[in-house]
């Protein structure tokens, strides 16, 4: 860019020179933003997994709970 008189030139190289630049510059950012969805994606799936153990667990301990009461309830009644 250069300055003539009062004004500023700008050419259609420098244009095009800055056009090239935010090209590359927005084409890094796009691949930032798949890397990140990727990490997304995958924290996701582990929360889904952890909300599922954390439902599964009381349900197993109940059920134990039962199975052992019904299994002490007749050698104790003895």
């Amino acid at each position: 860019m250069t300055s003539e008189g009062n004004g500023v030139f700008i050419s259609l190289r420098d244009v095009y020179d800055q056009l090239v630049r935010l090209n590359n510059e927005i084409a890094g950012l796009s691949s930032k933003v798949d890397s990140a969805r990727t990490v997304m994606d995958d924290h996701e799936d582990r929360l889904r997994r952890v909300e599922q153990w954390k439902y599964a667990i009381p349900a197993t301990v109940v059920a134990t709970t039962v199975m052992v009461a019904v299994e002490l309830i007749p050698l104790v009644g003895n």
